[in-house]
């Protein structure tokens, strides 16, 4: 009976991913390549700091995509897990993929806090909306990114399975795994974006009433639907990122090596991962 539920389970991610991870995957690299080419195609968009903040999201989240949800539909859909085989790969992909996560969230929370600054009415907060001010922060927050990724290069290793005695890509330490399931997926990934909803939801009062402000009627239009747009996809993004950051947590959090419930958290996982990829997909 077990073994049958094991099967089953395996066959349902296999077939989850065939018609439904690999579609969402194309797709949303199809959508950060159109964003990108809308924006470094037009000049208007070219000279708003929001833009900028806008272009490093979808350079990030194609990087993303290629590194780590491409091996994941690989290994979840026809078995070849490069983790397991590979050590380095194994350090790499996670090191690689806490930078593009972090840097993507950080830029879209900016793009928004750009967006409330450039549609204030206080003449010396529209000077913060600056491109050398958005390439300074960037730049800055990306590095912090970078040093904050080495701990999971150290950290994750290959360890054996007590569920199913193969090799997994694992973190090993205990304080790290409370640090990770606290202070990443709970503060860094999600309360900070939640938070930032408030300051769009400013700035979207703040463009309804561009109106009343002295100022030509295109610059005003295209402050009214960029902050829109920005607003838009900070929504999509708690949206879609909140199920992947409950399941993982209680995947961290709730220890037991009982097979068929572990298969039945990996199938959920799954679920809300490509759940997750629809923000990708989301052309802004």
């Amino acid at each position: 009976m077990s073994t049958a539920m094991i099967l089953s389970i395996n066959y349902a991610i296999q077939r989850l991913t065939i018609f439904y991870g690999i579609p969402i995957f194309f797709l949303g690299v199809i959508g950060a390549i159109l964003n990108l080419l809308v924006f470094l195609t037009s000049r208007t968009f070219r000279e708003k700091s929001c833009v900028f903040y806008l272009i490093v999201i979808s350079i990030l989240d194609l990087i993303r995509l290629f590194t780590s949800t491409l091996p994941n539909i690989v290994s979840w859909g026809f078995g070849i897990d490069w983790t397991r085989t590979s050590l380095a790969f194994c350090k790499i992909k996670v090191f690689i993929f806490t930078i593009c996560a972090l840097g993507s969230i950080t830029c879209l929370c900016l793009a928004i806090i750009d967006q409330y600054f450039a549609t204030c009415f206080r003449t010396q907060w529209q000077k913060w909306c600056d491109l050398k001010i958005a390439y300074r922060l960037t730049s800055c927050f990306l590095i912090l990114w970078f040093l904050h990724g080495i701990p999971y290069f150290i950290f994750y290793d290959h360890i054996i399975s007590p569920v199913t005695n193969e090799t997994i890509c694992q973190i090993t330490n205990t304080l790290f795994i409370q640090y990770h399931t606290y202070g990443y997926f709970v503060i860094l990934t999600n309360i900070l974006p939640l938070i930032t909803v408030i300051i769009g939801l400013l700035a979207y009062r703040n463009s309804r009433q561009l109106i009343r402000r002295k100022m030509p009627v295109v610059r005003r239009e295209f402050d009214k639907q960029l902050t829109t747009m920005v607003f838009i996809q900070i929504f999509v993004y708690c949206l879609t990122f909140l199920p992947y950051t409950i399941q993982s947590m209680c995947s961290l959090l709730i220890q037991n090596n009982d097979m068929i419930f572990q298969m039945k958290m990996k199938l959920l996982s799954i679920i809300t991962i490509y759940l997750a990829i629809l923000n990708y997909t989301v052309g802004i």
